[in-house]
């Protein structure tokens, strides 16, 4: 397996989607967003690629169609799979969850609270991981509750960093220190040892976040690049799964898929995910001061 540590990749996720969503939405929250427009807002982010992705595993299964609204297969029993044709699914449910969860609770939590949630979730977590290793839970019934102190954590993680960044302002600059950014995610993600529950708590709690910090203060001298790579990673996470499953019940070699995958994540990107956002943004999104279709900005979706 080229990347063994693959699975830590989910875990800067749901960081980063903690840190991007307090940023976007703390101060809309204050001024009187109800959690209705906030789901709104994150399902027309989130569930379009999760739809088309469920929709190729239940067309090449022919089965598993309630996946078509993230809802997980309960036929397997407590040690089946929650999304058995396309795993990643899971981590999109729970990313749903924690979103709902932090309109209800977080926007309104201090920081301190942020904290013992960290501390608490962390904890359950780490009992987890004695257990199971970090790359099953979520996955399975068995760890879903694991998986969602998994989601909590890191989430809560991304929270508490931005507000430390609105409380202590960072100065952002333009350097090539960024570039090692990557180099050094990779090598987390390659690394053989990543089965070692120790290895996992520190890359959780000191790794991850050290990328996610410096990663919001360093600009790479190339932005465009980043952001073309960043606007294709969740088209590809979504569909990486699914393409792998049907690549092994092909009897293909998974290892000549990347780069297809990559060109094919790139045209969804462009094709399909940006102009359906944008439509459903215009067709759905009311602007509640005008009574009329809101332009909100993509970005801040």
């Amino acid at each position: 397996m080229a990347a063994p540590g693959g699975y830590l990749a989910v875990d800067l996720f749901f960081a980063l989607s903690g840190f991007v969503i307090s940023l976007a939405y703390d101060g809309r929250f204050r001024a009187g967003l109800s959690l209705w427009e906030f789901t709104r807002y994150r399902l027309i982010r989130v569930y379009p690629m999760a739809f088309l992705s469920a929709l190729f595993g239940a067309a090449l299964s022919r089965d598993y169609f309630a996946s078509l609204i993230l809802i997980p297969d309960l036929s397997g029993g407590p040690t089946g799979m929650l999304f058995p044709m396309n795993v990643p699914l899971w981590s999109l449910l729970l990313e749903v969850v924690i979103n709902v969860l932090y309109a209800f609770c977080a926007v309104r939590l201090r920081t301190a609270a942020l904290c013992f949630v960290i501390l608490l979730s962390g904890g359950i977590l780490a009992v987890g991981m004695t257990r199971y290793p970090l790359a099953q839970i979520g996955i399975f019934w068995l760890t879903i509750g694991y998986g969602l102190a998994r989601t909590v954590f890191s989430f809560s993680l991304g929270v508490t960093m931005q507000r430390i960044h609105t409380r202590y302002p960072v100065r952002r600059r333009v350097t090539r220190l960024a570039w090692l950014l990557p180099c050094l995610l990779v090598l987390l993600l390659t690394q053989p040892f990543s089965g070692s529950w120790l290895w996992n708590a520190v890359c959780l709690s000191v790794a991850l976040p050290a990328i996610l910090w410096l990663g919001t203060i360093w600009e790479t001298p190339n932005t465009h690049l980043w952001h073309e790579l960043g606007a294709l990673s969740y088209p590809l996470y979504c569909i990486h799964g699914v393409a792998l499953l049907a690549c092994q019940a092909a009897g293909g070699r998974a290892e000549y898929l990347w780069a297809p995958l990559i060109g094919v994540a790139w045209w969804l990107n462009r094709r399909i995910d940006i102009p359906l956002r944008r439509k459903l943004t215009q067709l759905f999104t009311v602007d509640r001061e005008k009574g009329g279709l809101s332009s909100l900005a993509l970005k801040k979706a």
